[in-house]
């Protein structure tokens, strides 16, 4: 009798700790910051759209790249002239820290700018394939880990009192099997792809050097436009798909003659 009446007791708190519970979450994240409201509105999609890139002098064109390109269309002008200043002043900072000109820098942020959007581009085709893969093998040899592009900076010099002297930054994404990793790494209008073994790729740039580059791109910059090649031919919407595939099978290649070297060494 004793137990029945403690199992009803422990029943009835369970219950009434779970409506506190509830109640306490609703009255949280509904009343104070308004969940319930946020999920139920409607967004007015007229006012977001894209505008396009001008045809107009490197600086421009690139403060096109980071502002029209991705902006609300009704932001503050006062912003936008603040993003105008903080641009022209960083360039002009660069410069002078590089001893070069104003219009070297220019030029080289604009081809960084379309590197970037190169490598997301070839990015994005090969993490395609990748889950394609993934969702067909699962958890297999053949399996495939993404790291999206970012921007790395690496000390590759030091001082006596290890001080770093001087930093290269690449935008870098990378894919990888259990033992190889293919690399994609764009800087001042050139990308670089290589494929070394998984661990090596902790060293970064040093490492990555150490191995041989198996397709390039580089771009060459006329009257303000970026125009890419390989192999000296004009990367073409098909070239660049081409290119994907080649490096994605290069990839599997490789993983696939490492293990069976390994379930060869096993048998022996």
């Amino acid at each position: 009798m004793g137990g029945k009446r403690y199992k009803i007791m422990l029943t009835t708190l369970i219950a009434n700790i779970r409506k506190l519970t509830k109640d306490s979450k609703e009255s949280y994240f509904g009343k104070r910051w308004s969940a319930v409201a946020g999920l139920n509105k409607q967004i007015d999609r007229q006012g977001y759209e894209f505008a396009e890139m001008d045809q107009c002098a490197p600086t421009r064109q690139l403060s096109n790249h980071f502002i029209n390109r991705y902006r609300y269309r009704n932001l503050s002008p006062d912003f936008v002239t603040f993003v105008d200043r903080m641009r022209d002043d960083s360039m002009s900072f660069v410069a002078e820290q590089r001893g070069m000109r104003l219009q070297q820098i220019e030029r080289m942020a604009l081809l960084n700018a379309a590197g970037v959007e190169l490598l997301n581009t070839i990015y994005q085709n090969l993490s395609m394939c990748a889950v394609e893969l993934n969702n067909t093998l699962g958890f297999s040899e053949l399996n495939i880990v993404m790291t999206a592009p970012q921007f790395v900076s690496e000390a590759v010099t030091f001082s006596k009192s290890r001080q770093p002297l001087q930093v290269v930054t690449y935008y870098r994404a990378r894919l990888a099997t259990p033992s190889f990793s293919l690399v994609l790494r764009a800087k001042e209008g050139k990308i670089e792809f290589f494929v070394l073994p998984t661990i090596a790729v902790l060293g970064l740039s040093k490492m990555e050097n150490a191995y041989p580059c198996i397709a390039a791109v580089t771009a060459n910059l006329e009257n303000g436009d970026v125009e890419w090649e390989i192999d000296r031919k004009p990367l073409t919407g098909d070239r660049m798909k081409e290119l994907s595939m080649v490096l994605f099978k290069h990839l599997l290649e490789k993983t696939r003659t490492q293990f069976e070297m390994q379930t060869l060494d096993l048998a022996s």
